[in-house]
């Protein structure tokens, strides 16, 4: 079992990151420009004809995390059925879960002449598995044995997937609401004096 979160703000149409941007802007670039709002490109002393993101906007302004859990697991029985002949039976289970949630303000390059970019997205995945086995094995003599597997297999997989996106949002306080949900439970045994 696991639960996985990955925060990876990365601008669309720009191949690096927020610490890509960072290690190729002029550092003479503004982090604002004169009325206070982020500065979007590179600009000013030694910027050259790049367009390389605002790496502060991009990383106080962007929203892109995947959160995923998944569930892996096998169980099996085996059954003696008679002197010889052995009968297993397994399930195996691995179920996927993913959400992505995008967010761009108007104050980051990608979402500047759109007024603001969200998406989300949403995948299921759900993989089943079913082995059943019959093995026969005879000693015949001292010299001579054998074994004889017979079996048949089931498997299943379903994917499930939803994806959102709009632009132009009438504010940009928008964004993803995240809340994570910690439950404790606690079932007391009290057992009466006679053991019941």
């Amino acid at each position: 079992m696991s639960h996985g979160i990955n925060n990876g703000i990365n601008e669309t149409g720009y191949t690096g990151s927020p610490v890509g941007a960072a290690r190729t802007i002029s550092p003479a670039s503004p982090v604002y420009d004169a009325s206070g709002n982020w500065q979007l490109l590179n600009v000013g002393p030694g910027s050259g004809m790049a367009s390389i993101a605002n790496p502060v906007a991009l990383l106080r302004t962007s929203t892109n995390v995947l959160f995923s859990d998944r569930v892996l697991g096998n169980l099996f029985s085996e059954y003696k059925l008679l002197d010889g002949l052995t009968a297993r039976v397994s399930v195996g289970v691995d179920l996927l879960n993913t959400r992505r949630y995008v967010f761009y303000t108007p104050q980051t390059l990608a979402a500047n002449t759109v007024n603001g970019y969200g998406s989300n997205g949403t995948s299921s995945n759900i993989n089943l598995l079913n082995e059943n086995t019959l093995n026969y094995t005879r000693t015949l003599n001292a010299n001579h044995s054998f074994d004889v597997v017979a079996g048949i297999t089931f498997q299943s997989n379903r994917e499930d997937r939803s994806y959102q996106e709009a632009q132009n949002f009438a504010n940009y306080t928008l964004g993803p609401i995240v809340w994570d949900r910690l439950l404790y439970c606690l079932l007391p045994r009290l057992p009466f004096k006679n053991g019941d």
